[in-house]
């Protein structure tokens, strides 16, 4: 997959949408290393318990296995709505 097939694509965690991924990080050895999400206002306010919706930082590590986290029009999360909150940050 493209990196700029990820940009705009669906993000899901157990078929709850999280928000659209805007850009990708990459590490000093030239993986990704997070995906910029613009969250969605009730995934901010259900996850983050934030008001408005705005991008964080989304860890590569909270995908699923490839490729069944990477489809056409979305991609899943392999881990639980209870534990997305661990895979957030702001960004830089």
């Amino acid at each position: 997959m493209k990196f700029s097939e990820l940009i705009n694509k669906k993000v899901y965690v157990q078929d709850y949408l999280v928000g659209d991924v805007k850009d990708l990080y990459v590490d000093e050895e030239w993986k990704i290393s997070h995906l910029e999400v613009e969250l969605t206002k009730e995934a901010s306010k259900k996850f983050l318990g934030a008001r408005m919706a705005f991008r964080n930082m989304l860890a590569i590590s909270a995908l699923g296995k490839w490729p069944d986290c990477c489809t056409n029009d979305r991609i899943n999360l392999g881990v639980s709505e209870g534990q997305l909150n661990i895979y957030l940050r702001p960004p830089k």
